[in-house]
């Protein structure tokens, strides 16, 4: 389905995260990434989930980001994802409307995209609220968030 893994950090979130949930709906693998403070609840609400235990519970996702960007490299992942644990769903523009879809249907194509070139730091799909501001379906030297 996608090429490379997903990772969610995630905080304080087990019943609460809603990526994991539609991720899960859609057959999407992904891994958790928790702090060790949190692996118990987190196995206890995912046990058929890969959950990835940071080496020590510092606050802060630039921690967690960062830690995962490692993880992804030494298990040899060129790219890989990293989402945000509060999205609910994925959004395409089609005219003046914003319509669901897979989640895969959008991030396959910015994977296939990505590989073309080799000179990319960083791709993500825009936040649907401010999707009623673009004109072209691609957009560069922009800042990325939620799903990268």
């Amino acid at each position: 389905m996608l090429k490379y893994p997903v990772y969610i950090p995630t905080y304080k979130r087990a019943d609460l995260a809603t990526t994991p949930k539609m991720l899960e709906s859609f057959g999407i693998r992904f891994i958790l990434v928790v702090q060790p403070k949190e692996e118990g609840i987190y196995r206890t609400r995912y046990p058929r989930t890969e959950i990835l235990v940071l080496p020590d519970d510092v606050p802060g996702v630039a921690y967690a980001r960062n830690h995962i960007m490692q993880h992804a490299e030494s298990n040899g992942s060129q790219y890989h994802w990293q989402l945000d644990d509060d999205i609910y769903f994925f959004k395409v523009r089609i005219g003046n409307k914003n319509v669901q879809k897979p989640p895969y249907q959008i991030m396959k194509p910015i994977e296939e995209y990505v590989d073309k070139y080799r000179n990319i730091g960083a791709a993500c799909p825009s936040h649907s609220m401010y999707a009623f501001a673009h004109k072209d379906l691609l957009s560069f030297n922009k800042m990325v968030s939620c799903c990268t």
